[in-house]
């Protein structure tokens, strides 16, 4: 997973916007409909969105390909997963995961439960707290939807402030933080020597075709 961090920062370093993920479990298609306007919303927004059920990822390294990570979950049953992330949520758990498997990547969560039962937003929580554990960082407050008293009133504020953060998080070289100047510098000296590699080595191909064809030249006028 080395290049796809190093990927990622590079197009960070370059100023080249992120690529944000919206998932989403969902039993009933609640948190599947608001994960779908969400996502709408973001592309109208000029974002460079996509939106996924989490059912679609077989292995949970799948979320590199993704820069910053919305989840919107659901809670079902007795404070379990929906079916479609239940998959997920087990692999998420999995012990052998290292504990800087998201290392410094922005995420946010929006939980969908109901008080008049047990466990309340449970599913959600647990996904926030499982990417906590391993390395990410909550770029956005999570918020916790309450169905028995209306969804509405913690989504929509959720939603509204949504879009200035992910604004700040997609601006954000979040590989180093400006106010360090150390880090930046740092973060820079490494960009530009990966890139003076990367220019050698294609400077380097390119001399051993331009070898290939004059000895190639070579044979025929011989």
């Amino acid at each position: 997973q080395n290049w796809k961090f190093f990927f990622s920062f590079f197009l960070s370093w370059l100023g080249m916007p992120k690529k944000i993920a919206f998932l989403y479990g969902s039993q009933t298609g609640v948190a599947q409909s608001l994960c779908e306007d969400f996502h709408k919303e973001a592309r109208r927004r000029g974002f460079d969105a996509s939106w996924h059920c989490l059912e679609k990822f077989k292995d949970v390294a799948g979320l590199h390909e993704h820069d910053v990570l919305v989840f919107v979950c659901s809670t079902t049953g007795d404070g379990d997963a929906p079916d479609n992330a239940a998959r997920f949520m087990r692999k998420l758990k999995a012990k052998s995961l290292p504990a800087d498997m998201y290392k410094s990547k922005p995420f946010t969560v929006l939980g969908l439960g109901n008080t008049n039962y047990n466990y309340f937003c449970n599913a959600g929580k647990n996904l926030h707290r499982r990417m906590l554990d391993l390395g990410a960082e909550c770029f956005y407050e999570p918020g916790w939807a309450d169905d028995g008293t209306g969804l509405e009133i913690v989504v929509e504020p959720w939603r509204d402030g949504l879009w200035q953060a992910l604004k700040k998080v997609d601006t954000d070289n979040t590989a180093a933080d400006d106010s360090n100047p150390t880090e930046a510098a740092s973060a820079g000296d490494a960009a530009a020597a990966a890139a003076t590699t990367a220019a050698a080595t294609v400077a380097a191909a390119a001399s051993e075709a331009r070898s290939a064809v004059v000895t190639g030249a070579a044979a025929a006028a011989a």
